[in-house]
């Protein structure tokens, strides 16, 4: 009998306990935000808390959590309603959003109560829920600068930007919350001063000083120069050109794990199986196992193993003759086999088409381990040259129609729902034309970077042609996938796109279907396609459902 685990990445709720795990740095982020709001009390920062309130009231919608949801909506309601009035936040507008702050901090008290009933109660949380990274910003600007738009256009990519005017204002907040990255105006720093002159303003306590990026109005080398002594991580001329800013930002801030490694458990024996599945969890490799060798196809569909560990030996089916049957299918021809064994005539048969190397079960946990680790890790560089589109890294046309139908496979099977979205940018042989292939490029990478950035791991994104996009959204309904598209199409609306000839907005249609209503692959992907020439018959810029009562046919 197969005892093979679930995949977490797709089942509800497991995402609802990571989402619960991941609650109180969450929470925590709004109220650091809304102290720098009530200090600093600039609008950028008022911005920055709405933008957060809404991308948790978001979040917290889609997994079932309505009193949590409920909550952030109010705060972004009141916030929105002060920026659409251009007036400081007042007392009464102080005292809700404070009443409301009291209300989420309820909620969070139980909805982490659920932890105990969830699968993940007893354990530290898995890495693939280790979703949060630093995303807080600092930006020292003259009060008569440009901070708003500047702040705007990063915010759009999910980072929290607090505005100051002054080195000491600065310098308190850094001795009460450490950003992921500090950007500085030029014009306060001291000609020929050094790190030692700038830093005894911005101490940092015990804790390390965060990068710094310094933006001029020139780039001069003088001025290059200063910001080098000055301890400058990178260097920025305005107008900024925010596409690279984000990209210096993502480099210098990103500190999130890459997704865990999924290793496959072939072994008759129940207690050795779970043996080693313990010892994979330990060092953070997700892992599933089965005692019946004749069950592999199932798993190996389902679960997308990057390894398998498999036995030599077993009942009805060795090793060899198992990974012979994989070998045959080419979906699975290089997913690395890695065999056990107790007899030490086979150690060093890893050179031939069955497997990657042949271990002894009495094998040392950490030899075990960085065995594993180093052969995953080279499957993925390898699979990613493979599967995905050099310029902007999302899945390729292939590749994204086979998830697609693993996906719809898969709710079938699980008797549960998916969305799925096509997207094109609106006009963009205009954009070639007028600006250039170059500029265009870039659009493309500012697109596929927003999505990455908004959508969840568990969802996946493909580049489907030219400026056509798709997106698979597990265990979304058709109104939810509706609302998360039409939030990405307003923020990419928002971006300032830079070229030669000047700035320039881009905006996208999109087209959405849903399982079980289509319920093929192939349904959803015509449906998908027939709703986005229907959005863009209504003038573009907008999302439509299929089977809308206005679509056609």
């Amino acid at each position: 009998m197969s005892e093979a685990n679930e995949n977490p990445d797709t089942q509800i709720e497991p995402l609802r306990a990571g989402f619960v795990a991941a609650l109180p740095e969450k929470v925590a982020q709004i109220e650091r935000l809304w102290h720098l709001t009530r200090t600093g009390g600039s609008r950028s920062s008022v911005d920055s808390l709405k933008f957060v309130a809404k991308r948790f009231a978001d979040s917290a919608g889609v997994l079932g959590f309505s009193e949590l949801s409920a909550s952030a909506r109010s705060i972004e309601a009141v916030l929105g309603t002060n920026l659409e009035s251009k007036s400081p936040l007042g007392d009464a507008e102080v005292r809700r959003i404070e009443e409301y702050l009291e209300e989420l901090r309820g909620a969070l008290g139980r909805a982490t109560g659920m932890l105990a009933d969830s699968p993940w109660g007893n354990y530290e949380q898995p890495l693939w829920v280790q979703e949060y990274e630093n995303r807080m910003i600092y930006l020292l600007e003259h009060a008569a600068g440009d901070s708003g738009d500047l702040t705007q256009q990063i915010a759009v990519f999910g980072y929290m930007v607090a505005v100051f005017h002054t080195l000491e204002s600065m310098g308190t907040a850094l001795r009460k919350v450490i950003p992921g990255a500090i950007l500085i105006d030029t014009s306060f720093l001291v000609p020929g001063g050094d790190r030692d002159s700038l830093h005894a303003h911005l101490s940092t306590g015990d804790h390390a000083m965060p990068p710094i990026v310094f933006i001029s109005q020139n780039g001069d080398m003088s001025v290059r120069l200063d910001t080098v002594r000055n301890g400058g991580s990178a260097f920025f001329v305005k107008p900024v050109d925010v596409s690279e800013l984000i990209d210096t930002l993502d480099l210098l801030t990103s500190d999130r794990r890459q997704d865990p490694f999924r290793v496959l458990i072939v072994e008759d024996n129940f207690e050795q199986a779970q043996f080693y599945s313990v010892m994979l969890h330990e060092a953070g490799i997700f892992s599933s196992f089965l005692t019946n060798p004749l069950e592999i196809m199932k798993p190996l569909v389902e679960f997308q193993p990057e390894l398998i560990l498999m036995d030599l030996s077993m009942p009805g089916c060795n090793g060899l003759e198992l990974a012979s049957v994989i070998r045959q299918q080419e979906a699975f021809v290089s997913i690395p086999i890695v065999f056990f064994s107790a007899s030490p005539e086979f150690r060093g048969f890893g050179d031939g088409i069955y497997a990657d190397e042949v271990i002894p079960k009495t094998i040392a946990p950490a030899r075990l381990i960085a065995s594993v680790q180093s052969k995953v890790q080279r499957y993925r560089t390898l699979r990613s040259f493979m599967e995905r589109d050099s310029l902007t890294g999302l899945l390729k046309h292939s590749r994204i129609k086979e998830q697609l139908q693993i996906e719809v496979d898969r709710a079938r099977r699980q008797n549960s729902i998916l969305s799925f979205a096509m997207i094109d940018i609106d006009r963009f042989k205009e954009v070639n034309d007028t600006h250039g292939h170059l500029t265009g490029d870039r659009v493309l990478k500012s697109l596929s970077r927003l999505l990455r950035e908004r959508l969840r791991r568990i969802d996946m994104i493909g580049r489907y042609g030219g400026e056509e996009f798709a997106v698979i959204l597990p265990n979304t309904r058709a109104e939810d996938a509706v609302k998360i598209m039409d939030d990405i199409r307003e923020s990419f609306g928002m971006i300032r796109q830079k070229s030669d000839t000047g700035d320039f907005r881009v905006t996208f249609s999109c087209g959405i279907a849903a399982y079980p209503l289509a319920n093929s692959a192939l349904n959803l992907n015509e449906r998908a396609d027939r709703a986005l020439y229907v959005a863009k018959d209504r003038g573009r810029n907008c999302v439509v459902l299929s089977d809308h009562p206005d679509e056609p046919g």
